[in-house]
């Protein structure tokens, strides 16, 4: 094979090599200009506080339309209003929270809450 030759063969390797990242390029500035699922969700219309509106039902028809979101609604949504039992919060027996979680902020709590939910909920693997 002469020096020509390879050359181009060497070129022709590139420019295949090259076509699936032209095509990831051209792909991620298509999604790039679409809204996202958050973007959409943010544009929804609000309702007045006045207005009698159910969470639940909203979630249940915009599901199809928002299914991340809806997800993490549902999460949400699921946790019980309390989720301490009233026995051992009012017990004198020992400290329900302790001096490390005292000085937690209630969002840092919650969002500790949910992940601990969250991460309860995949599967297992058994080996």
């Amino acid at each position: 094979m002469d020096e020509s030759a390879a050359v181009s063969s060497f070129g022709a390797e590139i420019r295949e090599s090259l076509r699936d990242f032209d095509r990831w390029y051209y792909e991620s500035r298509v999604l790039m200009n679409q809204k996202s699922e958050l973007e959409s969700y943010l544009d929804e219309a609000r309702f007045l506080r006045a207005e009698t509106f159910n969470i639940l039902d909203w979630w249940k028809t915009n599901s199809p339309k928002l299914p991340i979101s809806a997800k993490i609604a549902r999460d949400i949504l699921a946790v019980p209003v309390t989720s301490v039992a009233s026995e051992p919060a009012f017990s004198v027996g020992g400290r329900v929270i302790d001096e490390s979680s005292a000085c937690l902020l209630p969002d840092v709590v919650e969002a500790l809450v949910v992940a601990d939910d969250w991460i309860g909920s995949f599967p297992k693997n058994s080996k």
